[in-house]
């Protein structure tokens, strides 16, 4: 559990630095669940939540979240042994929820578009 409250730290870290407030599920095979951020998902994103082992998702794709509120935070679940829930209030109180059994951050630029506007991703 430490390693995931340390990931979800600095998650909330570097939203409260930033301006990436809107998020989006990227894709999700079944198992893993990628979640990506940024200001505008159009045409970029700065942050990437890797889910590992889903067991159970609760959540809209798209979402807002303010920042300001260290947005995501994780606690354990009683219901499954040996995984964890992550709660995300979005920008109107709701809570977003993904129970997994790890996670993974990547905060790093991800353009959508190559300097002549052509689509790269």
């Amino acid at each position: 559990m430490d390693n995931i409250k340390s990931v979800i730290e600095k998650l909330n870290h570097f939203l409260e630095k930033s301006n990436c407030s809107d998020f989006c599920i990227k894709c999700f095979d079944g198992f893993i669940l990628n979640l990506v951020g940024s200001f505008d998902l159009c045409y970029y994103h700065e942050v990437e939540i890797i889910f590992i082992n889903v067991y159970k998702i609760s959540m809209e794709t798209t979402f807002f979240i303010d920042c300001d509120r260290k947005p995501f935070q994780v606690q354990a679940n009683a219901d499954y042994d040996g995984v964890f829930e992550i709660v995300i209030t979005d920008d109107t109180n709701t809570n977003q929820s993904i129970i997994c059994e790890n996670i993974d951050l990547i905060i790093e630029r991800v353009k959508y578009y190559d300097d002549n506007g052509n689509r790269i991703v």
